[in-house]
């Protein structure tokens, strides 16, 4: 439904607020259907990185809390510890 520049310009302010609002929306969800039914994402997704992490504890023959552990993160550019 397109309006004429004469029957736009009597419509309230609200009414023109509320036209203008649904066609926005109706080209948001347009261009997303457009998205997922041709699945070209907007962004290609983010790889994470490889950890992994080792935390022993235990208590000592003195009675001493004893702890200990090793963080390895692998990079994208295949780098290792």
């Amino acid at each position: 439904m397109v309006t004429s520049k004469k029957q736009w310009r009597n419509w309230s302010l609200p009414s023109k607020l509320t036209a203008i609002g649904s066609v926005l929306s109706a080209i948001s969800l347009a261009l997303y259907l457009i998205e997922k039914a041709v699945h070209v994402p907007l962004e290609p997704p983010k790889q994470v990185p490889d950890h992994n992490i080792n935390i022993t504890t235990g208590i000592t023959n003195s009675g001493e809390m004893k702890i200990q552990g090793n963080v390895t993160i692998k990079s994208e550019e295949g780098g290792g510890e």
